[in-house]
């Protein structure tokens, strides 16, 4: 009995179905950039991920950077410049001492 004349009435989404529906476009817009970009060369995003793995593989002596900022801090140093000399400490390690 195709022809009965009776349709279904059409439903309008639920607040939480409009949700995961944007969720779910969402995540096929990410899906599609990584997708389509894995093969992109990014200069400087490539860079920064390589120097952030070297500091990563490097080895730290936790002791010492706890100390030299425990002795800044008693002789009354700004903790930004402490900080500051701690990061370029930790960033040059593995150059030569003339770099």
């Amino acid at each position: 009995m195709a022809g009965n004349g009776t349709r279904k009435k059409q439903e309008n989404l639920s607040p939480g179905e409009k949700r995961r529906l944007r969720q779910l476009l969402l995540c096929l817009a990410l899906f599609g950039a990584v997708f389509l970009g894995r093969g992109m060369d990014l200069g400087p995003v490539t860079e920064l991920s390589q120097q952030v793995g070297q500091l990563v593989r490097e080895d730290m002596d936790v002791q010492e950077v706890f100390a030299r900022m425990g002795a800044s801090f008693s002789q009354g140093e700004p903790a930004v410049e402490t900080f500051r000399a701690l990061w370029e400490d930790v960033t040059h390690w593995g150059e030569p001492e003339g770099s």
